[in-house]
């Protein structure tokens, strides 16, 4: 029985959607180690989270995304640099992010740094993380959902909201039940 995990951070701490061959489960963690330690048996786990921090610069991968998604594109931000998860603040990040990447450090990312060291821990220090483990980004699923054509449309507005519903729908047919 095969098991893939959707997971995504949320103000709870981690949402999973837990597909196996016996169905759907929807799951809430408070923390990514204990996600981890319930689910790093799966077969793959996909987390909409930056993985494999640089050191120095931006990620080729973040740059590669933004191309491929054209004007949905600004949806992927780059990494944080591996040296500033222990900024003190923003202001301190960005300029050593300036230092680093010759660019600012986006909000995103900054306010991402918690769950994106969670996630850094685990995929540096345990050796199920290589086989197991995969950065996803969201609207990157979408456009290999619907044929290599990225949705227009903001997942805010109902129009998004409908047309990726209707593409997952496509292949889990629950989706809408789920959403709701």
């Amino acid at each position: 029985m095969a098991t893939v995990l959707g997971v995504d951070g949320c103000p709870a701490g981690w949402f999973a959607m837990i597909l196996t061959d016996a169905g759907t489960d929807l799951q809430c963690y408070p923390d990514f180690d204990e996600l981890w330690r319930a689910h790093s048996d799966a077969d793959r786990m996909l987390v909409d989270i930056p993985i494999g921090l640089p050191e120095t610069g931006t990620r080729q991968c973040d740059e590669e995304a933004r191309a491929l998604l054209r004007h949905r594109g600004s949806t992927v931000f780059d990494a944080i640099c591996r040296p500033l998860l222990d900024a003190e603040t923003h202001d301190d990040a960005n300029a050593q992010y300036r230092e680093l990447a010759g660019k600012g450090l986006s909000r995103q990312a900054w306010h991402l740094r918690d769950k994106t060291a969670e996630v850094d821990h685990i995929a540096r220090t345990d050796p199920r993380a290589p086989t197991v483990l995969r950065e996803s980004h969201p609207e990157l699923c979408f456009y290999a959902f619907n044929e290599q054509q990225q949705i227009a449309q903001s997942k805010k507005s109902d129009r998004g909201r409908q047309e990726r519903l209707s593409v997952l729908a496509e292949h889990l047919p629950t989706a809408e039940a789920l959403y709701d």
